[in-house]
């Protein structure tokens, strides 16, 4: 759900109060290996790697299977779904809400000090 709101957020434009943020993200994630070409991916050939990979893909399409059924989501395109889930995988943090200890958050701010830290 964190990637729908994204990209919701998205398409609101510079209207969305997190217009700022979202104009900083990457727009490709190369360093996640489930996006990875086909060639990459045979550099790590009888590695477990590879399985590894293919069974997230096969998570990720069953996903956007189950995604598009929503009418609010019906707009959006494989290539969009793709780019808000490699957000929310690169860009989640871990957080305690209330007895819940393992729930997932975007933390705009924080993800920005983060990003502020590395380009020093």
């Amino acid at each position: 759900m964190l990637s729908m709101f994204l990209l919701q957020e998205q398409a609101k434009k510079h209207k969305s109060k997190f217009a700022a943020w979202i104009g900083v993200m990457p727009q490709s994630f190369k360093n996640i290996p489930m996006f990875w070409s086909p060639e990459e991916v045979a550099h790590l050939k009888g590695s477990y790697a590879t399985t590894r990979i293919e069974q997230k893909r096969k998570d990720l399409k069953e996903e956007w299977s189950q995604v598009r059924k929503l009418d609010e989501c019906k707009n959006y395109s494989w290539k969009q779904f793709c780019w808000a889930r490699g957000c929310v995988m690169s860009r989640t943090f871990g957080v305690s809400i209330g007895d819940r200890d393992d729930e997932s958050a975007l933390v705009p701010f924080a993800d920005m000090m983060v990003c502020y830290d590395l380009m020093r």
